[in-house]
């Protein structure tokens, strides 16, 4: 297994600080790359990954607001143009 995936709105957030603490913690217990979706307090949901391990040209870690059936989208905030490119980047795992 390359991949751990949980689905979208997996863990319910009181505090969107909590995001990264909590994914690390579920990344580091599996000992595998995790894709995991976040319900955050803002009304957004969340798609964070997160690679321990990433080899050379392999994502490390990413953050991507998505759809738009939730209460706040990706177009509800004031991105800059980095942000926005790093949103659009896919994520390379064992390529």
């Amino acid at each position: 297994m390359d991949l751990v995936v949980f689905p979208e709105a997996f863990i319910q957030l009181n505090n969107e600080n909590d995001a990264w603490p909590t994914i690390e913690y579920i990344a580091n217990y599996l000992d595998k790359p995790v894709l995991l979706g976040f319900s955050i307090p803002d009304g957004s949901e969340r798609a964070y990954y997160l690679n321990w391990e990433p080899n050379e040209n392999e994502t490390a870690n990413k953050t991507f607001i998505k759809h738009s059936t939730a209460m706040r989208t990706f177009f509800d905030y004031d991105l800059t143009d980095e942000e926005i490119d790093n949103i659009y980047k896919p994520i390379v795992l064992n390529g």
